[in-house]
């Protein structure tokens, strides 16, 4: 869901600009404001669930029992709702504090980032800061470090004679390693896509007031969300249990 959440509001106003030159985020605070907060939040949502599945899938190898005895489905709701309520918490400043409208001449403007000799608007490059750090920048050293150590873990791990498992523990390996190669390659897609655009979000500034700079934004925004749209394609294609889960959500197998 909040992958869905996270396409469609800022690629949905690039394409309005560039084709029907509407800019969602002008029209009145309001907007600015709801549009934000719905994008800020539902991206650092799947950037942290995708942190929480990476530890979850390496203590899985390191400590024994680890989903049966310390994080059971029940443990896993409770983690997740909290840490969806707290980033809720942390973003709602943006509905009190994002969006500036004024009056130029006999025009009313409305302001959806930092302007120059409009002091209330130099908040929201600040927490544009803000959450390209908690989005992208942590999120990115937590992941790099954590699937390091979880790559290490799997070729590390001693190749247990066929002679001394059973079929069953055979098969749950099989499927632990299918799920541990899925979350690999989602960390790697979210690193190569993500990370040029925080990086270049901190000079936001100085790249918006020229075009080149303009279109270097869009490009790497575009391909920014694009990951949160190949999650899904990914995951398809490279793990079975994933497709499995799927058909039984919707009632696809027979």
């Amino acid at each position: 869901m909040s992958d869905i959440l996270s396409l469609y509001w800022w690629n949905l106003n690039n394409f309005l600009k560039e084709y029907i030159s509407i800019d969602l985020l002008t029209i009145n605070k309001y907007f600015c404001k709801i549009g934000n907060f719905i994008q800020f939040t539902s991206l650092q949502i799947s950037a942290w669930i995708l942190v929480i599945i990476t530890f979850d899938r390496y203590l899985s190898i390191q400590i024994k029992n680890w989903k049966r005895v310390y994080f059971n489905s029940k443990k896993a709701y409770v983690l997740v709702l909290s840490l969806i309520s707290f980033l809720i918490a942390i973003n709602s400043n943006i509905i009190f504090t994002f969006g500036y409208d004024t009056i130029l001449g006999n025009v009313s403007v409305s302001f959806c980032f930092e302007v120059e000799g409009f002091p209330s608007t130099k908040w929201m490059t600040i927490w544009g800061k803000v959450h390209l750090m908690s989005y992208s920048v942590i999120p990115f050293i937590i992941l790099f470090i954590s699937n390091l150590l979880l790559i290490r873990k799997l070729l590390s791990r001693k190749p247990i004679s066929v002679s001394v498992i059973n079929s069953n523990n055979s098969k749950k390996t099989r499927k632990n390693d299918r799920i541990n190669r899925t979350v690999i390659g989602l960390t790697a897609l979210f690193i190569l896509m993500t990370l040029p655009l925080a990086s270049a979000s901190f000079f936001f500034t100085q790249l918006f007031s020229t075009d080149y700079g303009l279109f270097i934004i869009v490009l790497l925004d575009s391909i920014s969300f694009s990951y949160h749209g190949f999650n899904f394609i990914f995951m398809a294609f490279s793990n079975k249990i994933f497709r499995q889960e799927y058909q039984k959500l919707f009632k696809l197998k027979k």
